[in-house]
Parts: structure tokens; sequence; C-alpha cells
């Protein structure tokens, strides 16, 4: 789990650095994010160190390190505690100065670029 969200991580800072390295806006950064998507799928479904279109069969051990329970209550209350570890993180972010960067880009970004 924490290797497949620092990979996606990876990912989705080569997609940024694209998009903003060419300065593609609206309808081209949406097109650029679903083409690497899907070319990510197609490099997926057809490289064997990942298992091909089948996957890998992962049986079931019983390990919490694994990320597997017995009981699927305990996958409410991990995803309840990331999804408050990530709204604790944006509510720190907004009360700073980034985060009135941030809020002037979101609604108006060429009036903020022109405030500096």
């Amino acid at each position: 789990m924490l290797v497949g969200g620092l990979l996606s991580a990876v990912l989705g800072t080569v997609v940024g650095y694209l998009g903003f390295r060419f300065g593609l806006r609206g309808f081209y950064f949406v097109l650029l994010t679903v083409a690497f998507a899907e070319v990510c799928r197609i490099v997926a479904l057809n490289t064997d160190a990942v298992g091909g279109a089948l996957g890998y069969y992962i049986t079931f051990t019983g390990d919490p390190w694994q990320f597997q329970f017995q009981d699927n209550r305990v996958y409410y209350y991990v995803a309840l505690g990331l999804m408050l570890i990530a709204t604790g993180i944006v509510a720190g972010i907004e009360r700073r100065r980034f985060g009135a960067y941030l809020i002037a880009i979101r609604e108006d970004e060429s009036a903020a670029r022109r405030s500096g």
C-alpha cells in the first residue's frame, strides 16, 4: 500500500512537471493527464513484472502489517484515520500564507500573477 502511494505521488509529480513546464492549461492539461493514465494502464497490462493483465494473487495471511484484517470494520477505521490526517493537512495549509496564495490562484489566476 505504501509503495503504491509513493509510486502514484512520483507519477503525479511527473505529470504536473510536464504540464507546468509546457504551460498546459484547461483542456490540454486534462488530455495530458488522461493520456498519461492510459499509457500507464497499457504498460501495466503488458508487463510481467507486475503480473500482466491478471495481476498477482495475494493469499490471506491475516497479517496487519500487510493490511489484511479479519474484520472489515478495521478498513473503515484505517480510511477514517487517513481522511482525518488529510483534512488536518489541508486545514493547516489553508491557515498559512501559502494557502492564501493557492486561494488567490483558484479565484483568478491572472490577477494573482499580476499582484505578484
